[in-house]
């Protein structure tokens, strides 16, 4: 069988919001080939009657040791066959065209391995989708509450329409190349949030791999999360990867 060009990997938290992100995502892959992965969030929220009308997706159920987020999606990409893993949240509707620029531009740039879009609101208005790597300021910033990470170098990632390299980007529509994670394996499990994205980023860079913000593939997103850190989420960055 050969490989489609996205395996999308979402986790199932709300009926609702997952059958409109379903039908969404088909709409945005009428150029694109994809599978889709997904892990219950909530044990048995995927019913016979989503199974039947969503019958091309391949449900996981969730495991007794009920995994975060990372272990989730790590769980999903074990079954992933795609060129380009696509992990997204139930709340991101990928716009028209979008999944076909992204594919288009990673065709392009074999030397990267994680791209991400522009992320915006139902009224359009942007929102943070590229960063740099916190150093010991913002770090601590973060660690004493004083400092938000949507902040942190957020504005030099102006949507030009041009591919920007970055140093990591948001996690609800995040796209790796197959390549680049069977190099540097999955999420770090022991991370909560979005800190799962930032050290997979720094690895990946580690490993010589670029990242790129792709600002015309536009994400709609209907429930932003919160992008507080954790102090428990920060130390464990700072210890695994003291870099500044």
């Amino acid at each position: 069988m050969e490989c489609p060009d996205f395996s999308v990997c979402t986790i199932a938290r709300n009926p609702i919001r997952i059958a409109n992100f379903l039908n969404s995502l088909q709409s945005a892959a009428q150029q694109v080939s994809i599978e889709i992965i997904i892990m219950e969030g909530v044990p048995g929220i995927f019913d016979d009657s989503m199974i039947r009308e969503f019958s091309e997706v391949t449900v996981l159920k969730t495991p007794g040791n009920r995994p975060g987020d990372a272990g989730a999606l790590n769980l999903a990409a074990h079954k992933a066959c795609g060129r380009y893993i696509a992990f997204l949240d139930q709340d991101v509707a990928v716009q028209p065209d979008s999944l076909r620029i992204m594919v288009d531009f990673l065709d392009s740039a074999p030397d990267t391995g994680i791209a991400g879009p522009l992320h915006l609101d139902p009224q359009g208005i942007r929102l943070p989708s590229a960063f740099s790597f916190p150093g010991s300021f913002s770090l601590l910033g973060l660690m004493l509450g004083f400092l938000n990470p949507c902040t942190l170098h957020n504005n030099l990632f102006e949507p030009t329409g041009s591919p920007v390299k970055s140093d990591w980007l948001l996690g609800d529509c995040f796209f790796i190349r197959k390549d680049a994670m069977d190099e540097i394996g999955f999420l770090d499990d022991r991370f909560c949030g979005y800190y799962c994205f930032v050290d997979y980023c720094l690895r990946a860079s580690k490993a010589g791999w670029h990242i790129h913000f792709v600002p015309r593939a536009i994400a709609i997103h209907h429930n932003f999360p919160d992008m507080k850190a954790s102090f428990s989420g920060t130390l464990r960055y700072m210890k695994k990867n003291w870099f500044f």
